[in-house]
């Protein structure tokens, strides 16, 4: 299990669509460190946009 990861990643999921999941965890931790803050509203609006795109991925 990736416990201290913002997103929780069924392992169901390709690697690809994983790797999408920690580049924009990559981003928001960054953003967290600059701004000192996690904004819960973008929180929410990456997870479902990396949500979505996932969902792409797989019925592909």
């Amino acid at each position: 299990s990736h416990s201290g990861h913002i997103y929780n990643i069924p392992d169901k999921f390709p690697l690809h669509t994983k790797q999408i999941f920690f580049s924009l965890e990559i981003e928001t931790s960054s953003s967290v460190i600059k701004s000192g803050r996690l904004d819960i509203l973008n929180k929410a609006s990456l997870t479902l946009i990396s949500f979505l795109l996932s969902i792409s991925y797989i019925s592909k």
